[in-house]
């Protein structure tokens, strides 16, 4: 478990966390918005899915 300060830190983390994934990515979330954060997001995970 890790704690972040800000948000910005979290998100860094989480994009490396899903580059590095090799067989499975578990997500959960209420309310998903169009925007930086999401489609940083999006982009890693179509990338995923055409390896």
């Amino acid at each position: 478990m890790k704690y972040f300060e800000i948000g910005e830190q979290m998100h860094s983390a989480m994009l490396e966390d899903l580059k590095n994934a090799e067989k499975f990515i578990f997500m959960e979330y209420f309310i998903i918005e169009e925007g930086i954060f999401w489609n940083s997001i999006l982009d890693i995970l179509k990338e995923k899915v055409k390896k």
